[in-house]
């Protein structure tokens, strides 16, 4: 099964993931969402945990109500567990993460969704930051891990769909490099 970006929410935001999903899809990520991706048994719960399985990163929908299913909390531990990077969006502007939701997502920079004046601007931060994540493995810190190169292999271009999102990938990546390296230099 290839890599893909899968996407995690709750039924309120189905609106929006499905808008995220389509902004993905359209450039060039392959994306995994419930009600729109294909399914290969009978039984959702073995179809989602297959998908959090192969994702190369997983992007969360964090909204109180999300916080309170239980079947997004499964979701989100599971993928924390296994080791896949996570995207929080947070998309209510007075309301903070807390609890469970608060303590897997403690330290992640999150996006803020909280209305859509600026979604498109919100939606290529997104997409940068997936294929940051994508294209570049950060270190294994489990000293434990015997097969590092196959869990590494779920960050690499191999998950995006397509040339032209894989170029781009890379052009955000190296325009990063470069100015983090100019600031360092200049330090």
């Amino acid at each position: 099964m290839a890599q893909h970006v899968m996407v995690c929410y709750e039924w309120g935001a189905q609106e929006l993931a499905s808008k995220v999903r389509e902004y993905l899809d359209e450039n060039g990520l392959l994306v995994w969402m419930d009600i729109r991706s294909y399914r290969t048994s009978d039984n959702l719960y073995e179809d989602i945990a297959t998908a959090i399985e192969n994702a190369s990163c997983m992007v969360c929908f964090m909204t109180p109500d999300f916080q309170q299913s239980n079947f997004c909390k499964q979701e989100l531990q599971y993928a924390k567990e296994r080791n896949i990077p996570i995207i929080p969006l947070k998309l209510e502007q007075h309301w903070k993460p807390s609890g469970w939701l608060g303590f897997i997502t403690a330290g992640l920079i999150r996006i803020d969704i909280d209305g859509t004046d600026n979604l498109d601007e919100k939606l290529r931060e997104l997409y940068n930051r997936i294929c940051v994540m994508v294209s570049h493995p950060p270190p294994s810190n489990n000293v434990h891990e015997t097969n590092s190169a196959q869990s590494a292999s779920m960050f690499y271009p191999s998950s995006i769909s397509s040339d032209r999102a894989n170029t781009k990938c890379k052009y955000i990546y190296s325009s990063i490099f470069y100015i983090s390296s100019y600031y360092s230099f200049k330090m």
